[in-house]
């Protein structure tokens, strides 16, 4: 698969402070799991973290942050979300004080807590995450328009703003003939 890295820069040293990752996926098929942005190897370093969306944690697809720690592997979860492939999604986690907010189509979808520190200083990787041996979990698709943006914690109306604002240049198609 194709991704992109970025070398460390202390622009991804996200720390315990508040953040806000998005991004445009418009998928081709949606695969057990599906990397947007990770930085590190979360199987192995303390502080490397990982965004994606996928059904490998079970009651449907859901969007996954997944962080090290303290030497263990922490995986926090939406709410089941649709996907829908050959479809543009806008996809976002947000962190405000220890909560995790989701959202899939200016929508929430869930909250986890953490407060554990984001402080890798390994590469980033764009529409993939490292693992020890290899880069996997590819991005089956396409991303646009991804932002990380640290120290500030979108609101959710900005979330939706932001949302409705990229539907004009990610085309929507709604179908409103009668099944």
């Amino acid at each position: 698969g194709d991704y992109l890295t970025i070398p460390d820069s202390d622009d991804f040293d996200l720390g315990t402070g508040n953040f806000s990752m998005e991004a445009w996926v418009n998928v081709l098929s949606v695969p057990l799991v599906s990397r947007i942005i990770s930085q590190g190897d979360v199987e192995t370093s303390n502080g490397d973290w990982t965004l994606g969306y996928g059904p490998r944690w079970g009651g449907g697809t859901k969007i996954n942050f997944a962080i090290r720690s303290g030497g263990v592997l922490y995986d926090y979860t939406s709410s089941a979300i649709t996907i829908n492939i050959n479809t543009w999604h806008h996809i976002a986690l947000i962190r405000s004080g220890s909560t995790f907010y989701y959202f899939i189509d200016g929508v929430q979808a869930g909250t986890s807590v953490s407060s554990y520190a984001l402080t890798s200083s390994q590469i980033v990787y764009v529409g993939a995450r490292k693992e020890p041996a290899e880069v996997a979990e590819f991005q089956n698709g396409y991303l646009d328009e991804l932002r990380v943006i640290k120290g500030t914690a979108l609101t959710a109306d900005q979330i939706r703003q932001t949302y409705e604002y990229g539907l004009r240049a990610h085309q929507i198609t709604i179908d409103f003939a009668a099944k």
